[in-house]
């Protein structure tokens, strides 16, 4: 019978399989393949960067992008106030799972994120 042992952060290697290296591998044998990864890939650089912010926003614009994540950094939002993205929407209908991901996150991190961003707007 296969024992099963608790990692320090109470995960078993049977999850970590089954949850990462199992994914890992079958996304793998899907791009050999078909040629492309089953799950979205983003481009590599700033341009990825960039990809992960307009789906995560839900917005192409560079500049806009900016001015969300400056938003973010430096405003508490409570459930009724309008939402940073100038819907008419309050905030906790539009973009508050936005904000819970970036909450933990350091200014300092959020401000590279803008200067990496900051290059694709220069001609």
């Amino acid at each position: 019978m296969l024992e099963v042992t608790n990692c320090r952060n109470g995960i078993t290697v049977l999850q970590f399989i089954q949850n990462h290296v199992k994914p890992y591998l079958f996304n793998q044998a899907h791009r050999l393949e078909k040629g492309y990864y089953a799950h979205q890939e983003f481009a590599h650089g700033v341009y990825g960067i960039l990809e992960y912010y307009q789906e995560l926003f839900n917005e192409k614009d560079v500049g806009k992008i900016i001015s969300y994540l400056e938003t973010l950094k430096s405003t508490e939002y409570g459930k009724k106030t309008p939402c940073f993205c100038g819907k008419k929407a309050k905030f906790r209908k539009c973009h508050s799972a936005v904000f819970k991901i970036f909450k933990p996150i350091s200014n300092k991190f959020i401000d590279a994120e803008i200067e990496r961003l900051e290059l694709l707007k220069k001609p």
